[in-house]
């Protein structure tokens, strides 16, 4: 759709900057991720969890890990996010208009 559309655009130029920054940090040509495995589709997930007041009954997103390359997470200023860090759950706090960045699997696969 149309809305998708103005928000993918954008986003996606966010997500090729960083890479292109990952890069530079690392050493690499800026445009190492450019091509085959930066120009597939691009996947929105929405997901909405109300607060509960009975937190011990949520449903959510199961423990999960990023497959692809790089992820932007932008948040609601409902908390729900949680990475794992050496066998604990660490809450992710909610930063208004910014984006949470997660690199996947694919990024380590692609650098070793």
């Amino acid at each position: 759709s149309e809305v998708v559309e103005k928000f993918v655009e954008p986003t996606r130029g966010v997500g090729m900057e960083l890479l292109r920054l990952l890069c530079e940090g690392m050493g690499l040509r800026p445009d190492y991720f450019e091509g085959d495995l930066t120009g597939g589709d691009v996947i929105i997930n929405v997901n909405h969890y109300p607060p509960c007041p009975a937190p011990g009954l949520t449903l959510g997103l199961p423990p999960h890990c990023d497959r692809n390359l790089i992820t932007l997470l932008l948040q609601s200023t409902v908390p729900g996010l949680q990475v794992s860090y050496k066998g604990d759950w660490i809450n992710v706090e909610s930063v208004p208009n910014a984006f949470v960045v997660n690199f996947g699997h694919l990024l380590e696969a692609s650098i070793h």
